[in-house]
């Protein structure tokens, strides 16, 4: 618990790189911090810890061009009805070979993180969360990129967490993955500072 009486916790990404960890002597990380309540009708809000903000460094609004590996995007998306998946493309080569897909999927009513095309020649993993905005509001990703860590939350009401390996040191470009009638209404992209010197 904080000082102010918040809950917060850490989530446990698993590392599924069985070679890698024989090797290297360890195994999995954990999440950034996530704040926990409990909403009027008794359902779980999960947000990103109120002092990640502290990282946030450099601020744009576009991702015309822009490449990284180590970021916090926040979007604010309003797809039509018709939509299909309203979100971001990470961790993507110019040549689109490899990408990681975070998105709302409005037919299945999922939060998607799509590895299909992240782990090289590596089967990537498709993991889905049930997740259904509600009439009229919009859809607000926080997305955190920290090398090979993914992290999305949305609309403090989901959240999902990946390990995600590239096989190439060009996959950090980062778009829109829109799908249908989707309109971008904010955007806000942040570097983020390390927490440690190593």
């Amino acid at each position: 618990m904080a000082p102010d009486g918040r809950q917060l916790m850490w989530a446990w990404l698993k590392d599924n790189r069985r070679e890698e960890v024989q090797r290297f002597g360890w195994s999995g990380v954990f999440s950034l911090p996530r704040s926990l309540a409990l909403a009027e009708d008794g359902s779980l809000m999960i947000e990103p810890a109120q002092e990640l903000r502290s990282l946030r460094a450099n601020r744009r609004d576009s991702l015309t061009g822009f490449r990284s590996r180590t970021c916090e995007i926040r979007a604010v998306l309003e797809p039509a009805e018709n939509a299909g998946k309203a979100g971001l493309r990470v961790f993507a080569t110019p040549d689109g070979r490899e990408e990681t897909l975070v998105y709302y999927d409005a037919r299945t009513q999922e939060l998607v993180v799509d590895g299909t095309k992240s782990y090289g020649d590596r089967p990537g993993i498709v993991e889905r969360a049930p997740f259904a905005l509600r009439s009229g509001e919009p859809l607000e990703l926080d997305v955190f990129l920290d090398r090979s860590v993914v992290e999305v939350f949305a609309n403090g009401r989901q959240a999902i967490c990946r390990r995600i390996y590239t096989a190439s040191q060009e996959a950090d470009a980062v778009s829109f993955c829109l799908e249908g009638d989707v309109q971008v209404r904010e955007l806000d992209v942040w570097d983020m500072i390390p927490t440690n010197p190593y």
